[in-house]
């Protein structure tokens, strides 16, 4: 939590706030991935309609995130005012396993469950490959981090 002291006396990383930023990052990216799709999308079409119903649940996570971020720092802003100075865990684009595993998850499913040849199927396809190689590639650095230490 904000502010927690470590047992060095050393302010301990605050892993709520990076989810919560790492959270905003990822969605911001999902919009902008929804909102290109839809640029090659006809409107009227269903395929349309699906691309904008899951930037709108994106844009209604995307809102909630940001709020909790909002408190979070009000809370992190009043301890610093007493001396605390909070720190953020830095991890690679400051993502966790766990949350690229139910990302990559996430997009599996909507894969699975989007129309057979749709550019759903397909956006969440390639979700799917680009989560699967972050996934790997963060694994690859934490073992070999801790094979050398």
């Amino acid at each position: 939590m904000v502010g927690e002291q470590a047992l060095g006396g050393e302010p301990q990383a605050d892993s709520e706030m990076t989810d919560a930023l790492d959270e905003i990052a990822l969605l911001l990216e999902q919009l902008t991935t929804f909102e290109a799709a839809k640029r090659e999308i006809a409107v009227g079409t269903t395929t349309f309609v699906a691309l904008a119903r899951e930037a709108a649940d994106a844009a209604d996570r995307l809102a909630r995130w940001a709020h909790l971020e909002l408190r979070l720092g009000e809370m992190a802003l009043s301890e610093a005012s007493r001396g605390v100075a909070p720190r953020l865990a830095v991890t690679p684009r400051g993502r966790t396993l766990q949350i690229i595993f139910g990302e990559w998850e996430a997009a599996a499913v909507r894969r699975d469950r989007a129309a057979s040849g749709s550019s759903i199927e397909a956006l969440a396809a390639h979700e799917v490959d680009l989560l699967r190689r972050e996934y790997a590639d963060l694994a690859r650095s934490i073992r070999s981090v801790v094979t050398t230490d």
